[in-house]
């Protein structure tokens, strides 16, 4: 006689929950706490002016960095070029932010806003 929510050595009866693991879609407490920390630092480091910096000075890491931001499903069209001025970067620098904390809080359902290939060029500036 073997079930399965009995132990196979000892056959003492397992907890209710024992095996379940963490749900889909959760994030570790350690991963969390990081990416929490993370944001405070580039808060109080200068935001936004500091990636403005970073895409100035280098623009392959700001690249590697915003990448990150990109979900790997989505069919994603970017054109690099200097014809905007520094609000208008700014402005959809703060714009890719908010949309990644939107995401990372779950505030943006699949399917919703941030997933068109034109959501940017719609941003106004």
């Amino acid at each position: 006689m073997s079930s399965s929510k009995l132990q196979p050595v000892t056959g003492k009866r397992l907890p209710p929950n024992a095996g379940k693991g963490r749900p889909p879609g959760a994030v570790n407490r350690t991963t969390a706490a990081l990416k929490e920390a993370l944001l405070e630092a580039f808060d109080r480091g200068g935001g936004v002016d500091w990636l403005l910096a970073l895409m100035k000075d280098e623009p392959k890491t700001f690249a590697s960095l915003l990448s990150r931001l990109i979900p790997t499903e989505t069919a994603t069209k970017m054109e690099i070029t200097n014809e905007l001025t520094d609000e208008e970067r700014r402005a959809r620098i703060a714009a890719i932010l908010d949309a990644g904390r939107a995401r990372r809080d779950g505030y943006v359902a699949s399917g919703g806003a941030g997933t068109d290939d034109d959501s940017l060029a719609d941003h106004p500036s």
